[in-house]
This record gives C-alpha cells, structure tokens and sequence, in this order.
C-alpha cells in the first residue's frame, strides 16, 4: 500500500484515505488487523525492542529526537488510514505500507524532496538515486543513515568487550588449553597453549561494523557516503584500525553473534548503530521471515527533517536553539527574586538586530482551514517568543508545492490588531519545492532557486523591519 503524509485536510473534508483505495495492484493484499498491531500508538509507547527490524530516525535518545516519540506512524479508524508527519516505509508480516513525502507527485516512485532533505541534514552529497518498487525503495536510505550513526557511537569511544583469545608461548597469564597444547607442542619447545579473557575493540559489534563498511564500500551508488567528510573517513579509519581479524567469509557468523541488542550501560549508543548495519547486511530478507508478529521498517520524522534542512539553510543568519541539551534556550519570565521561569526554546532567532524570530512548521499553513482550526496555538507561542525578544516580526517557515493554486499563496502576512508602533507582523512563507524535476540533478537545481529565493526574502523582510 502506498500513502502520503498528512493526508487529510480539514478544511477539505478529506479526512484520511480508505485503505482499500491505497492498495497498487490488483495481486497486493492487506490485513486490517496487521495495521491495528502498530496504528494509534505512540511510538514511545512500542515496544521496540522486540522489533529489531524497525529503524525510527532520529534516534528517541539523541538531542534532536526528543518530539518524535510523541508521533503515531499512523492512526486507523475502521479502514480509515490517516497519516502525520511520518514518512518511510513500515511492514507487518505481510502487509507494507509506504508513506512517502506529499511533495512526490501522484504515480511517480521518486520521492526527490525526502532524499534532498536528508542528504542536506546528513551533509551527504548523492546525485544518483536507485528506487524502484520492485525492490522497496526506501531500503535505499539505510546507506545513508550509517555515518550518522557510526559518528553518534564513537562519540562514547571504540566498543570494547571482553574476549576470548588464544595464545601459545611461554608467558602463561590464563587457562591452559590441553587439546591445543598436545596439538602444536609435543614434542615439548617451551610453548604453552592457553587462552585469556581481554577487554578487545575488536569484537562481535566491532566486526558487524566493519561488514557493514565493506559492504557499503562495494556499492557504487552510495559508497561515497563513507567518503563524504574528514570525520567519517575518520571514523571508517578507526573501525578498519580495530577489526584486526576481519574475514569477508565470517559475515554471517558475525551476523548471528549480534543477535541480542548491545546493553552495555555506556554504549548505548551502539544500539542503533548495531541495528542499523544489520539492516543494511539483511535488507534483501527483511521482509520475510515466520515469526509471528514481525514488524519491520525504516520511517522519518518529517518535522523534525524540516526544522534541521533549514537549519542548514539559514545557519549564517539565524541561531538555532536545542532544547534537550539545553543550548541557546532563554527563558519567558522571572519571578520576584528575579529568578528565571518558563524555558523557551524558538526554533530560529535572527543573530542580527532588530530580532525576528522564525519557526519551522511542516504543516499546511496556507491551507484556508489552518487560522480557524490549527493557528491559535501555533500565534500564541509565536507572539509570546516575539515579546520576550523585543521583536516585530515573526516568520512561521513551511514547505510549499510549486503547483498550488493562487487561492493557497506562498506567503500570508498578518498585522496584529491594536496601536503598535512598529506594527507587529507574523509572515507565513512558503519554500517552494519543485513538482516537474525530470531528475534528481533538475529537482537540486530547482530547489536552490527556491533557497536562494526564500534566503533573499527574508534578508529583505530585516532591512525593512
């Protein structure tokens, strides 16, 4: 089955999409009580760890993804299917569902905006793209989550676990291996044979990641991704260093050895990355299996995407604060001790004078049903960041489809009722993303005009405010 995100609207009386209508072909089959087992759940709320198949980007954990454990990957009502801000594709047992961006357009298979926006995110720079539907095309993505994740790991240092080794000289320091000792030395040399339990960086886990590189490395679509910054190389470097007895033939020994999740206390971080490289080493038989139960898949947050492209986008002008690691953040008031209350994190603060304060939205704001039934919260906690900063102008950022109709414009500007002098104005504006690129290399060339166009808008916005 095959559906967008966000695909109800209100002001349109679409209020998501029967699932029967989502099935492609006349052979595909779909199971209602399959979908129930994941539909209308928080994804905080799942118990991921049986899933060992199901990748969720970001991470829950990182210092970003502290809003997606909030999403539902989808809610289902009957055989309503209705979708948020989640994107990718998620299986049980036999039954798949693709959820691609609402920027692809009807019958086509490339969904250009979602691979731009994590090549961007992920600072990766790949030009040609291998999707078909034959082959789920969004297993294509797991080569480039892998230096995101890798980097995030080794940030808590190489993995080191202890592990058995073998020696056979005179410097006995563990358990004597009589098997192996009457095997290489009888007659009698001054050698012993016995073995040692040593804290070793090269491991199970270290091995699996070195599989993974290797594999990565032999596919000429994507292989560049390990070549992509000086930290990667980096980090590749290091793993290459550790892994000492690697063999190309053990990969499914090594495979096996990672059947349990890393526990480590320290690790943790090991965790995702050890799921994604089995992801990415199993991916042709992920959708298969005879557990009952199995749920696979690889999904995004869509919001969370947004808000870090245009990070990247407006990182010269515009500080981004982060609110789970408590940087750039202010707070709203202060009590009579003069004593700070209520943290206040606005996704965008202009670094010039006077402020404008931006927040990313991956919504329909210029949708004719968005002021009456989603924009008071939304205004509320715009003009409340705009006040604390002194500021009179905010800018609600969305993404735009370049074939709307004049009745849903690219930019709203909206003045604050009363005597303000200046006026206070919240401007909803639109990046325009490209509908018609023929390829990949035509939608990157579009999308910069809009960049570019967007970038110049604002820049004019501040010198007038």
């Amino acid at each position: 089955m095959r559906t967008t995100d966000n695909n109800y609207d209100k002001d349109e009386r679409r209020r998501g999409q029967d699932v029967n209508d989502l099935v492609e072909t006349e052979n595909e089959t779909f199971n209602i009580p399959d979908l129930q087992l994941i539909a209308n759940q928080k994804i905080k709320d799942m118990e991921l760890e049986k899933h060992k198949n199901l990748l969720i980007f970001p991470p829950n954990d990182s210092v970003y993804g502290d809003k997606i454990g909030e999403e539902t990957i989808f809610s289902l009502k009957g055989n309503i299917l209705k979708t948020n801000n989640i994107m990718g594709f998620v299986g049980v047992n036999d039954t798949r569902l693709t959820i691609t961006s609402r920027f692809v357009k009807k019958d086509d298979e490339n969904d250009y905006f979602l691979h731009y926006m994590l090549q961007r995110v992920l600072s990766l720079n790949i030009t040609r793209l291998d999707q078909s539907k034959k082959n789920e095309s969004i297993w294509n993505f797991l080569p480039y989550l892998f230096p995101y994740y890798l980097k995030r790991a080794l940030s808590q240092g190489i993995y080191k676990s202890y592990q058995t080794v073998n020696y056979n000289n005179s410097n006995v320091k563990g358990v004597i291996d009589i098997k192996r000792h009457l095997k290489f030395n009888i007659p009698f040399s001054g050698k012993i044979a016995y073995s040692s339990r040593e804290y070793n960086v090269d491991n199970e886990i270290t091995e699996l990641i070195r599989h993974t590189i290797e594999e990565i490395s032999s596919n000429r679509l994507v292989n560049q991704v390990l070549k992509n910054d000086k930290d990667t190389i980096d980090a590749v470097h290091q793993i290459i260093s550790s892994t000492n007895a690697f063999n190309k033939n053990d990969r499914s020994k090594i495979i096996a050895k990672n059947h349990r999740a890393v526990k480590h206390p320290y690790f943790f971080k090991y965790k995702e990355l050890q799921r994604l490289c089995k992801m990415i080493l199993n991916h042709d038989k992920l959708s298969f299996g005879h557990e009952k139960d199995r749920i696979y898949g690889l999904i995004f947050d869509g919001a969370w995407l947004w808000e870090e492209y245009l990070n990247k986008l407006l990182h010269d002008k515009f500080i981004h604060p982060k609110s789970k690691i408590r940087k750039d953040g202010d707070h709203l008031f202060q009590d009579e001790n003069d004593k700070p209350i209520q943290e206040i994190y606005p996704d965008f603060i202009s670094i010039s004078e006077p402020k404008i304060i931006a927040d990313a939205k991956y919504k329909f704001l210029n949708k004719s049903g968005y002021d009456k039934d989603y924009g008071r919260d939304d205004y509320f906690q715009m003009l409340a960041y705009m006040l604390r900063y002194t500021s009179n102008l905010g800018l609600l950022l969305f993404p735009y489809k370049e074939t709307y109709v004049e009745k849903e414009p690219r930019e709203k500007v909206l003045t604050m009722k009363g005597r303000h002098t200046p006026s206070k104005t919240l401007t909803k504006l639109g990046l325009t993303i490209p509908q018609n690129a023929a390829d990949f290399n035509k939608f990157i060339e579009d999308i910069k005009k809009s960049e570019d166009d967007i970038k110049n808008y604002i820049e004019q916005l501040a010198v007038s405010s």
